[in-house]
C-alpha cells in the first residue's frame, strides 16, 4: 500500500533532467494585501512511496479555518515506478483563498489519509 511520505506548498516545483524533485520557494505562510486573494503561481510537490507498479488513486481538500472546503476533488491516478516511488505536482494556480487564518491542504491516498499541510493566509498591511 502505498504511503505518502512528504507534501510542501511552494511557487514552483518539477523534475530536472536526472529526475530529481526541485522546490522554489518552499513556504508555511502565504502574505497577501486583502482577501479574497487568488493565488498566483503555486504548486503542491509531494512524495510518495509504495509497491513498483502500483496505482494510486489521489484525493485533494483544502480547508479554510472555518472548516469551510475550498477544493474538494480526485486526482489523476500515478503509478509508483519500478524504484518504489513517486514524486508529483499539482497546479495550485488560481485557488481563492477568501479568510485569513491556518488552512489545511490533505492529500490522500484512496484507502487512507496520508498528510496534512497548514499552511498560514496572513493579510500584511503597509503601514
Amino acid at each position: 500500500m502505498a504511503a505518502l511520505e512528504w507534501i510542501h506548498l511552494c511557487d514552483h516545483g518539477f523534475l530536472d533532467e536526472s529526475g530529481k524533485p526541485c522546490l522554489i520557494g518552499i513556504s508555511r505562510y502565504v502574505l497577501i494585501r486583502s482577501l479574497p486573494y487568488a493565488m498566483p503561481r503555486s504548486t503542491l510537490a509531494y512524495s510518495l512511496t509504495g509497491a513498483a507498479q502500483e496505482m494510486v488513486a489521489l484525493h485533494l481538500s483544502v480547508i479554510d479555518p472555518y472548516g469551510n472546503t475550498i477544493i474538494d476533488g480526485d486526482l489523476d491516478s500515478v503509478t509508483v515506478s519500478e524504484a518504489g516511488e513517486v514524486v508529483g505536482f499539482v497546479d495550485m494556480q488560481g485557488i481563492v483563498l477568501s479568510r485569513e487564518g491556518w488552512h489545511q491542504i490533505r492529500l490522500a491516498t484512496s484507502a487512507q489519509l496520508a498528510a496534512t499541510l497548514l499552511v498560514a493566509v496572513v493579510v500584511v498591511n503597509d503601514e
